[in-house]
């Protein structure tokens, strides 16, 4: 755990250098490439200045070279970094203190990038270098416990620094205590600084804690100490969290309230200026309107030394000056004219007002408004002077004035363009005249920019000053004017401070002293709980340490009990690794090592027996010693001696292995009869001999393959006797090459690679006595004594002779169906690859045909299989006459045959399958029949219909399904409308899968009774299918479907096995001997597990064997193999009775009757539904229940719907019936009631 712990402290000290490298270098690349989003993040702050981002590089450099060295093997390079970092910070002390620029801090990135350094590093920030650096130093030279303390502690300035300064960003604080951060010089430091300290004193915190590495910590003491430190910083976080939460909270609403407030007033006195302004301009030029005050004016500019025509004009302004105005005069000819009051000067600086120069603002110790109203020439338009009006403007002194005495720094600007860069503005509370400033500050523009752009809005940032201030600002209407209202966002925080002051200091406090009654609470019960758990631990530990030790395996079961408190099952609480190899041996790919928390029978399904016994020995509490024996993953069975031993709650079993001892015995036995046995009973040639090839022992199989006799050859000859020599001698050629070395002719040539220990197998030609020959395999070993000295040779031989014409076998069947010697699938997708292939290179087109033999599993139900395969025979010799040699017929099993037609078209394809139909027509002789065979044959074009051999495939298989679905005996060429159909039989064929998946089928039950007696005999069960949407599907779409697919087989299992399982059912209810009739397809018939199926079926449902009847169709019986006979002995031995169902439709012939165990016949409803209208119906029931009366053989008549019927069912004698009215097929509880109700028939429950 400790190496662990180092491990991670010097991971996270790695991580911390990496990310200060990353920092500093995207700072250095920002400058030097003049990206200012790199240096400060957001315009508005400061930017990390070039210096402090060379002292992070060092620093992450410093924590990164850290890493490679332990103990006294400190690098020189990190000592030169580090006391770099002191020489920088040092200079910055220095330059600090004496007021002198030394500039070491831009000597780096001036070199770099050429560019000018600009600022330096911030007070705090040198703090914060000079602090790592001693902390760096002061953890390599010494490594005390005292050092450690320095050392976090100089890591916790870091890390407080850090990040203060960034909750300050984020959280604004600078507004808050402004005077704070101007004092300390938080305000300086930029968010990137703020960040890369945080990192720093992180790296400096994990390589203090790697300080005391060694130093010995009680392990409760240390879990102790971790769940209290845990319990601390989870209450620290929350009131942290809780702080901040409230600090954003108060910021985000002291910014919203004041910017409201600014904006109203803001607007307000912008409407009140723009209006004034508005109002005395129009009253102005109102006043010159007047007809003989502009007369008189006219006349002076003619002759402004008229004394008369100058006093009349001044009579007439001076009454003006009583409503506002504080001037009146004329302008023309290059002069000026004061007719009333005082006018102001021409050093005075007028505004324009809109752009209009006969409309403008001035100031001269107030605000006045300037309007000249032109005097136009009776010659012309153009003015000959202008009548000047001026008014003082003692509202707008007012309001200005109250704007800039608004708080302690509320000021209200208002300016005008001077210029495209430079604006004009008039007296505000830091300025006691006009002033021209820039419209941008620090490359962003001033708020009173906006405003003249016509833009309104609020706005912070930094001011000249440095101070932060909240600006609004908006345009005065259409005067060209701005207005601006600002007030220093600590005045606007001033409020909140002072709540702040307060209510910091109480709730820290508050904080302190809820975490120290924590501490106080939690210490001792954590600390008793960490004793003790390390208690606990430590007597695990030298359990586990017992059992781990042990040879034998050993496990423990915790009981597991019910509500009722018996025992449902155990789980594993624990196990040694001995027996984790044994539940791995036990359950090969499952639970293995993972057996702790499983439960017994979740793990070991198959072991319900073991669990029987285990629950035996918690109950009695009873020692149980047994033997059991397992498999290895290499096949090897190992035995172990198992004893469980009862505990309070379960139960501990100890494995012990015993296989040794039984495999000792074991191998001495089959040492002793190996030795006797091979010699006699392997089918192999056997042969030994000495180093010199004498011959001295040969096998019984050695005398059979070769024709000598033992006595003939051992100490008599060598093995060269039986090899060709010629063959000899060719080996010896080959192995002197392959060897490198001369090899002669001779028995050398036979063991030369088993005295070299290398691996003799090779095929030769074996000799016989009469000189015949035939191939074998020969293995020469070479025989060695304990000393590896060779004493002789073994050589075994087999003859190969049937696996060389094996092969030659099956290399032709595995391309070619054994029946008709016809390509197969394999060689087909070949053949049909070729032809795509010339289809892409020639553009030709070719066609496939799919073929299928009408009716044909219905000849080979009737005649037989042997008939059906002679059937084939000839069914592809006829086809076979009609095609080219380039043509290919392949069978793809059973009745169903592909025809490939290279460069043929549709035309083409559709002549040579009328050929083949055509050629069908006369019937085809098969032994001593005659049969009619017609064929469906669909038909697919490449590329039209498909570019593979599967698409090929189907479109020609949904066409030759249509072909079935519309008569048969056809063709038809594939189009795309007939994917519905091929669908839909898909989708049924899905539907049946589904059914058997997911209990889609049900049974109904139809009632037969004994017409004699009234009382009801059994009934027969009628399978029905339910698709997913909950629609039927009638049996007559389904089964010969199942019957085409093979799924009857699976279906007619589970309606067996369901139906034998409901009539116990209904005998156990009811107390009658019921009996139970079920169908049998064909298929399912000739199905050579039906028997064992049966009699599992029987077993596993208690049904009595003489209750079941099987009912299968005459088409069955017809088939003369001798598995019929076979299965319907085997079925009648079983006690199982044979119905024929539909007796009379089919090939109705005694002979079988006969010769079969037949129980019961079975008259078709076709018969039954015209008895009473039909003599003929009749007359063939009468014969029916007279010949199985005269055979002994009980009859039953199904599809009795009236009464008619029933009558003259009875009256002929039929000895059972069943049909609607009687009772219709019915669910299994549908039954129950019917039986329960109807009173025309009883139940028999007498006892048997």
């Amino acid at each position: 755990m400790p190496v662990l712990q180092r491990a991670a402290r010097n991971d996270i000290a790695m991580i911390s250098g990496a990310l200060v490298i990353l920092l500093a270098g995207l700072v250095m690349f920002g400058w030097a490439f003049g990206i200012p989003a790199m240096t400060q993040f957001n315009p508005d702050w400061n930017p990390m200045v070039p210096g402090t981002a060379l002292c992070f590089m060092l620093s992450g450099l410093s924590l990164l070279q850290y890493r490679r060295f332990s103990g006294r093997m400190i690098s020189s390079a990190q000592r030169i970094m580090v006391w770099l970092i002191l020489l920088l910070a040092g200079a910055r002390v220095f330059e600090l203190v004496s007021g002198r620029v030394l500039g070491f801090e831009h000597l780096a990135m001036e070199g770099l990038a050429g560019v000018e350094a600009v600022g330096h590093m911030s007070p705090l920030t040198v703090v914060g270098f000079l602090a790592f650096g001693i902390g760096m130093l002061v953890n390599q030279r010494d490594r005390s416990r005292k050092t450690g303390l320095l050392t976090r502690t100089l890591a916790g300035v870091l890390l407080a620094l850090g990040l203060f300064v960034t909750l300050g960003y984020w959280l604004r604080l600078q507004y808050f205590f402004e005077p704070v951060y101007l004092w300390t010089g938080l305000i300086w430091m930029s968010l990137p600084t703020a960040i890369g300290m945080t990192l720093l004193g992180v790296g400096l915190w994990s390589r203090s804690s790697r300080a005391e590495r060694d130093v010995a910590v009680v392990a409760t003491e240390l879990n102790a100490t971790r769940i209290n430190r845990a319990t601390l910083i989870v209450v620290a976080a929350t009131s942290i969290i809780t702080a901040v939460a409230g600090l954003q909270f108060l910021d985000e609403t002291v910014i919203e309230q004041a910017s409201s407030n600014m904006t109203q007033l803001l607007n307000a006195s912008r409407e009140s200026i723009a209006g004034d302004l508005e109002s005395r301009t129009q009253y102005a030029l109102l006043a010159s309107l007047e007809p003989e005050f502009r007369a008189a004016a006219t006349a002076l500019l003619r002759n402004a030394d008229n004394k008369p025509a100058v006093a009349h004009a001044n009579r007439l302004a001076e009454p003006l000056l009583d409503h506002g105005f504080s001037g009146i005069g004329l302008e023309g000819g290059g002069g000026r004219l004061t007719m009333a009051g005082r006018l102001l000067p021409s050093t005075a600086t007028f505004v324009r007002l809109n752009g209009d120069d006969n409309i403008s603002l001035a100031w001269d110790n107030g605000y006045t408004l300037r309007v000249r109203v032109p005097l136009d020439r009776e010659s012309d338009a153009t003015p000959a002077g202008f009548l000047v009006f001026e008014q003082a403007l003692p509202h707008l002194n007012r309001m200005i004035e109250e704007g800039n005495r608004w708080g302690d720094t509320g000021s209200m600007p208002m300016c005008a363009r001077l210029d495209r860069e430079r604006l004009l503005c008039f007296p505000q509370r830091e300025q006691g005249g006009m002033y021209v400033v820039p419209d941008t500050i620090n490359g962003h523009p001033l708020p009173m920019t906006y405003a003249l752009a016509g833009q309104s809005g609020i706005k912070s940032l930094v001011d000249y000053r440095g101070h932060y201030v909240l600006s609004a600002y908006g345009p005065l209407g259409n005067t060209s004017l701005g207005l601006v209202l600002r007030m220093d966002l600590a005045e606007l925080y001033a409020p909140a401070k002072k709540e702040l002051l307060v209510s910091i200091p109480l709730i820290a406090l508050l904080v302190l002293a809820g975490l120290w009654t924590i501490r106080s609470l939690v210490n001792p019960l954590v600390r008793d709980l960490a004793d003790a758990y390390s208690s606990e631990k430590a007597a695990r530990a030298r359990f586990d340490a017992a059992m781990q030790s042990s040879p034998d395996g050993f496990v423990i079961y915790e009981s597991i009990r019910d509500q009722a408190g018996d025992i449902v099952d155990f789980r594993c609480a624990y196990l040694n690794h001995h027996a984790e190899k044994m539940v791995g041996l036990a359950c090969p790919g499952g639970v293995s090592g993972n057996l702790v928390g499983s439960t017994f029978l979740q793990a070991f399904p198959e072991r319900t027996a073991d669990f029987i016994q285990y629950r035996l020995v918690v109950q009695t509490r009873k020692l149980r010693i047994d033997e059991l024996s397992l498999t290895d993953d290499d096949g090897a069975t190992l035995w172990f001696m198992r004893q469980a031993v009862p505990m309070s709650e379960g139960l501990a079993i100890t494995y012990r292995e015993v296989t040794q001892e039984r495999r000792l015995v074991q191998q001495l036995e089959y040492s002793n009869r190996l030795r006797s046995a091979i010699m006699e009973s392997a089918a192999y040639s056997i042969i030994s001999t000495d180093v010199n090839g004498i011959i001295l022992t040969f096998n019984q199989a050695a005398e059979r393959m070769l024709w000598y006799r033992a006595d003939e050859m051992v100490g008599k000859a060598t093995p060269e006797l039986i090899h060709d020599a010629e063959e000899i001698r060719m080996r010896a050629e080959e192995l002197s090459h392959e060897l490198g070395h001369a090899v002669a002719p001779g028995f050398e040539v036979i063991v030369v690679k088993a005295k070299v220990n290398l691996v003799e197998e090779h095929e030769w030609t074996y000799v016989r006595k009469d000189g015949s020959r035939f191939p074998v395999l020969l293995s020469v070993t070479a025989l060695r004594d304990e000393y590896q000295n060779i004493n002789g040779y073994l050589g075994i031989a087999y003859d190969i002779s049937e696996r060389k014409r094996n092969e030659e076998y099956i290399r032709h069947i595995a391309l070619h169906d054994v029946l008709t010697g016809l390509p197969n699938r394999a060689l087909l997708d070949d053949r049909v690859m070729v032809a795509i292939e010339q289809q892409h290179r020639h553009s030709a087109t070719f066609a496939l045909a799919m073929m299928d033999i009408d009716h044909f599993k219905h000849i080979n139900d009737s005649m037989g299989h042997h008939m059906g395969d002679m059937l084939l025979k000839e069914f592809v010799e006829c086809v076979k006459s009609c095609l080219r040699p380039v043509d290919t017929l392949a069978r793809m099993g059973g009745d169903e045959f592909v025809l490939l037609l290279p460069d043929s078209d549709q035309a083409g394809a559709e002549t040579v399958v009328e050929r083949i139909l055509h050629k069908l027509v006369p019937p085809v002789n098969v032994g001593i029949q005659e049969v009619h065979v017609t064929a469906s044959i669909g038909i697919s074009i490449c590329p039209r219909d498909g570019q593979n051999l599967n698409e090929l495939l189907r479109c020609a298989d949904v066409a030759m399904y249509w072909v079935k679905e519309h008569g048969r005996n056809g063709y038809k060429v594939f189009s795309p409308e007939m994917d519905g159909s091929g669908a839909e039989r898909l989708g049924l064929e899905r539907d049946l899968h589904l059914a058997l998946e997911h209990g889609g089928f049900s049974l109904l039950y139809q009632p037969k009774v004994d017409l004699k007696t009234n009382i009801i005999t059994g009934v027969e069960a009628l399978l029905r299918l339910r698709r997913a949407d909950g629609q039927y599907v009638s049996p007559a779409d389904f089964i010969p479907l199942a019957e085409e697919t093979g799924l009857i087989v699976p279906i007619g299992q589970w309606v067996l096995e369901t139906a034998c399982r409901d009539v116990v059912r209904m005998q156990n209810l009811l107390g009658a001997p019921l009996g139970i009739a079920v169908n049998i397809s064909p298929r399912q018939f000739m199905n050579s597990g039906l028997v064992g199926t049966v009699e599992d079926v029987l077993g596993r449902t208690s049904l009595d064997a003489a209750q079941l009847e099987l009912e299968i169709t005459e088409s069955v019986l017809m088939d003369d193999r001798s598995s019929v006979a076979a299965t319907l002995s085997a079925l009648h031995a079983l006690g199982v009775r044979i119905a024929i169902d539909d007796f009379g439709t089919g090939y109705s012939s005694l002979s079988y009757l006969k010769r079969y165990p037949i129980s019961r016949l079975k008259i078709d409803q076709s018969f039954v539904r015209d008895v009473t209208t039909d003599s003929g119906d009749a007359a063939l029931i009468a014969a029916i229940i007279a010949m199985g009366r005269s055979l002994n053989i009980s009859v039953i008549a199904e599809g009795i719907e009236t009464d008619e019927q029933l009558a003259f069912l009875v009256a002929s004698g039929c000895d059972q019936g069943q049909g609607f009215h009687i009772g219709h097929p019915m669910a299994f509880d549908a039954l129950l009631h019917w039986l329960a109700d109807d009173s025309r028939w009883q139940l028999d429950k007498a006892p048997r």
